[in-house]
């Protein structure tokens, strides 16, 4: 299959024909105006298979075709998890889509990123050559960390063949508490100044507040705690995860918002619902995107339409300072000189 792939990216670096990287597009929403739309097609799926599975160092290593369903049934037979909870937003999610989005779900600022789990990758560049970093111990990822470059490049620098992860244990105990609040900045406020080493995940809407604590005898502990136990704690948090709690039932724009922690409540217009202890922050709004962009920038954050329900004609991101963008560039060209890897519909 190496090897398929890699003669269809050769090909098309010889032609300079534009390549659109396609894995199960459960993130199709995501990524479809991001890429040019005439490219041709290069499919990862049939490039499947765990190439290796060590439960005892906590290492995993499959190739990008792989189901990430797969993936985590495969781990939680082992009393193991990926820690860093990557949303699927369908059935046909695949272990290189998971990377190459780079999205992490409600535990992200408590146990990691995923640029922090992944250990090594096998990689194609714009040229059609068959590139290795990394490894699968963290003692073999020196040098330059080229494997966490690829996360969240939407195939702009290389086509994922195969990727290591480290995974943890799933933890002994987790229990979900919530409350009602009267205001999405009480919540908001409560999260700032209420931490704890137990919490595993935050979410907070306009009327409530969701805590999820995980650890080992944890029960004591929360006694003191605001807030009643959550019967269906693990449902709760994967729809959020996933999108499908009522919040996200919407049509209109919605943006994605990162944010430094204890960022005061952000005074925009439309519906939020809050995660990450507030340094993520969805926003469904009809305000322009250049307020949201220079409201969000005033506290150092970036801005991410996340779906669109039109094709914008303006940047999906915040802008980035210029010496970042030119560096960005030049990586760009060294992985992908002729630029056919998921070519940006303006370029």
């Amino acid at each position: 299959m190496f090897t398929d792939l890699q003669s269809q990216v050769y090909s098309a670096f010889s032609s300079k024909t534009p390549i659109n990287i396609i894995g199960g597009q459960s993130k199709h929403f995501y990524t479809q105006y991001r890429c040019t739309s005439t490219a041709t097609p290069l499919s990862t799926n049939h490039h499947t298979g765990l190439t290796d599975y060590s439960p005892t160092e906590l290492v995993i290593t499959a190739k990008a075709g792989t189901s990430l369903t797969l993936i985590e049934q495969t781990l939680a037979e082992q009393g193991q998890h990926l820690g860093f909870e990557p949303p699927h937003f369908g059935q046909q999610a695949t272990w290189g889509g998971c990377f190459a989005a780079g999205l992490s779900g409600p535990a992200r600022p408590y146990l990691g990123a995923v640029r922090d789990f992944i250990l090594g990758i096998t990689c194609l560049n714009g040229r059609g050559e068959l590139l290795r970093f990394g490894g699968q111990v963290m003692k073999n990822v020196a040098g330059y960390d080229i494997s966490r470059l690829m996360v969240g490049s939407l195939g702009k620098f290389g086509v994922l063949l195969t990727i290591s992860c480290k995974v943890l244990p799933q933890p002994p105990e987790t229990t979900t508490l919530s409350f009602e609040v009267s205001s999405l900045k009480e919540g908001l406020d409560y999260l700032e100044h209420n931490q704890s080493p137990l919490i595993t995940a935050t979410a907070c809407t306009q009327e409530r507040v969701w805590i999820r604590y995980s650890g080992i005898r944890i029960q004591n502990q929360l006694r003191t705690m605001r807030g009643e136990s959550l019967t269906e704690s693990n449902a709760f948090w994967q729809n959020l995860r996933e999108q499908k709690l009522p919040f996200f039932s919407q049509d209109r724009p919605l943006w994605r918002i990162s944010l430094p922690f204890a960022t005061p409540f952000l005074e925009l217009s439309g519906s939020q619902l809050i995660e990450w202890g507030g340094q993520l922050r969805w926003l469904y709004s009809d305000l322009s995107p250049s307020f949201i962009h220079s409201t969000v920038h005033k506290f150092g954050g970036q801005a991410i339409l996340f779906r669109a329900t039109t094709p914008p004609p303006f940047p999906f991101n915040s802008p980035i300072p210029e010496t970042l963008q030119r560096l960005q560039q030049r990586l760009k060209y060294q992985f992908d000189p002729h630029g056919i890897l998921n070519p940006d519909p303006s370029s």
